[in-house]
C-alpha cells in the first residue's frame, strides 16, 4: 500500500525511506494487533498465505486511492483536448508520468486537499490498522468476485465523477465550437482558424478559473466518500 498510495509513492521519496516507513509502521502496529488477539501463523505455508493476502489488501486500498486521484488526470485530458492543449504535456513528478499542463495544476491541488483532510492519517488508521483488525485476509484472498467487484466499482465511479466534474467546461467549449462552425458557414471569408483558437483557449481558462473551487470541493467530498467505501469494504469482508 505504501508503495502505490498517493503522495507516499512519489518518485521524489526514495525506496529506502518508504521501506523504513513500512518497517516503522509494522513496528507500531504489531503490539496493538497482538494485544487484540490477531492470529500470527506459525507454519511457513500459513504465513505465506497470510502475507500474500495482506499484500493484496494493501494493493487494493492503494489502487482505490490512486483511481480517485486519476479523476483530475481524466478531467485534465478532457480539458486539454477541448482547449487545444492535447499535445502540451510534460513530466509530472507527483504522478511519475507525462501529463497535461492543466493536469499538473489540478494534481497539485488534489494532493494539497489530500493532506489538508488528514489523508495520510486516515491511510494508516483505516488502511493499515483497520485492515488487520477487521478484515479477514483469507476470506479476501479467496473471494475473486469481491476483488473484481471492487475494481469495477472504483473504475466506474472514477469515470463517472470525472465526466460530471468536466461537463461544465466541456459543454461551454462544445457550444463555442458549434458557434464557430455556424459562423464559418455564415461568413466563409472570415479566418476563423486564427480567431477561434485564442477565443477557445481564453474561454477554457476562464471556465477553469470559475469552476476550480467547485472542483476542489467536489473532490474533497469524493475523498471523504472514498474512506467510507474502504471502511465498508473492510467491515463487509470480516
Amino acid at each position: 500500500m505504501i508503495q502505490i498510495a498517493p503522495v507516499i509513492s512519489s518518485q521524489g521519496i526514495p525506496y529506502a525511506v518508504r521501506a523504513g516507513l513500512a518497517f516503522f509502521t509494522a513496528t507500531l502496529v504489531l503490539p496493538i494487533l497482538q494485544s487484540r488477539g490477531y492470529p500470527v501463523p506459525t507454519g511457513y505455508i500459513d504465513f505465506f498465505l497470510l502475507l500474500t493476502a495482506e499484500v493484496i489488501i494493501g494493493l487494493i486500498i492503494g489502487f482505490y486511492l490512486v483511481m480517485i486521484f486519476m479523476l483530475f488526470e481524466l478531467i485534465a485530458q478532457m480539458f486539454s483536448i477541448q482547449m487545444g492543449f492535447a499535445a502540451a504535456e510534460m513530466f509530472d513528478p507527483l504522478t511519475n508520468s507525462e501529463s497535461a499542463l492543466v493536469g499538473q495544476f489540478l494534481n497539485l491541488g488534489a494532493f494539497f486537499i489530500f493532506l489538508q483532510t488528514f489523508g495520510l492519517q486516515k491511510l494508516f488508521l483505516i488502511g493499515v490498522e483497520g485492515s488487520f483488525l477487521h478484515l479477514n485476509a483469507s476470506t479476501f484472498l479467496f473471494s475473486p468476485e469481491s476483488l473484481s467487484q471492487t475494481m469495477i466499482q472504483a473504475m466506474a465511479m472514477t469515470f463517472g465523477q470525472a465526466l460530471l466534474m468536466a461537463l461544465p467546461i466541456i459543454g461551454a467549449l462544445f457550444m463555442l465550437s458549434v458557434t464557430m462552425g455556424l459562423m464559418a458557414k455564415a461568413a466563409p471569408q472570415m479566418n476563423l482558424l486564427m480567431v477561434g483558437f485564442p477565443i477557445q483557449i481564453s474561454l477554457g481558462l476562464f471556465m477553469l478559473i470559475i469552476t476550480i473551487p467547485a472542483l476542489f470541493n467536489l473532490f474533497s467530498s469524493i475523498l471523504d466518500r472514498t474512506w467510507e467505501v474502504i471502511g465498508s469494504i473492510i467491515l463487509g469482508m470480516r
